[in-house]
């Protein structure tokens, strides 16, 4: 399978052309990866891998000495998955990308995790996707767009259905957070604007991530195999609003919220070790 999608490589150079920007959009893989993933840990004797979606968007896979802590607690295989970006990081630097171009590199990514998973499975591994923040966001469409591949999805600081009025800040250049008030509980808070061109693209790619409604993209899945973990005071993709963990019980899943700002600990590592275990 890799040999095959190498090869795709090597005969398109992946170049994608698209009209209407305000210079040309081009996608070209070079054929340096020649994986869709790196082991970042290896256990032998041990037939579960954890497949890490990592948040972002960001130009590189995260380094080894940053998520240290997971590869140290977690006794599983551990490989990082690419996405669009850090398989070809100078699609970060134009200077505007459409909606059209956001929604076809975030699909590469989608692409990307689902190819990887089928390559596991078909290795007979015990897969578990493991998203943060926009990989979660990834995680949620790579089901939506092939199903249940994986045995098993941990997800954590992501939503399924963001407010409109937060993810078209991204599109519209601005940054964002949500504000937690006495008065009102929460608030969505335009902060300035992005004026460095070379994080246009970033922007975009998250603002196309987080507009989707997941929630229908899902209405029809199982969600058994799924952990969903998130944050009371996630002020980076805002708490998770009771139609959201209400959707994602229905169909199967367990949700478990923690007091906090948007990241993770062991306190989330455990449950996740313990939902694998268990299942």
């Amino acid at each position: 399978m890799l040999q095959i999608f190498f090869k795709k490589l090597l005969l398109f150079t992946v170049v994608v052309v698209l009209a209407g920007c305000n210079k040309d959009f081009q996608l070209v893989y070079q054929p340096v990866y020649q994986n869709d993933f790196e082991f970042y840990k290896k256990v032998a004797d041990n037939d579960t891998i954890l497949l890490i979606s990592q948040g972002g968007p960001s130009p590189e896979l995260v380094s080894k000495e940053k998520v240290s802590n997971l590869l140290d607690f977690f006794p599983y295989n551990i490989a990082m998955v690419h996405q669009s970006q850090t398989k070809d990081p100078s699609v970060l630097d134009q200077f505007y990308i459409s909606k059209e171009q956001a929604n076809q590199l975030n699909d590469l990514s989608e692409e990307i995790l689902n190819r990887t998973i089928d390559h596991f499975k078909e290795d007979g591994k015990h897969v578990v996707v493991f998203g943060v923040s926009f990989g979660s966001f990834l995680g949620l469409r790579a089901i939506a767009a092939a199903g249940v591949k994986a045995d098993l999805y941990a997800l954590m600081n992501g939503r399924l259905d963001m407010e409109e009025e937060f993810w078209k800040l991204f599109k519209d250049k601005y940054y964002g957070y949500f504000e937690f008030r006495e008065e009102k509980p929460q608030r969505i808070e335009k902060t300035k604007y992005i004026s460095e061109k070379r994080l246009w693209a970033t922007t975009a790619l998250m603002g196309n991530v987080g507009e989707p409604r997941y929630s229908r993209l899902l209405s029809e899945t199982k969600l058994s195999k799924l952990i969903y973990l998130h944050r009371f005071q996630d002020r980076v993709v805002g708490p998770m609003q009771p139609s959201e963990i209400n959707f994602l019980q229905k169909q199967g899943a367990k949700v478990i919220g923690n007091d906090g700002d948007h990241g993770f600990n062991e306190k989330e590592y455990k449950f996740i070790l313990d939902f694998i275990r268990s299942n």
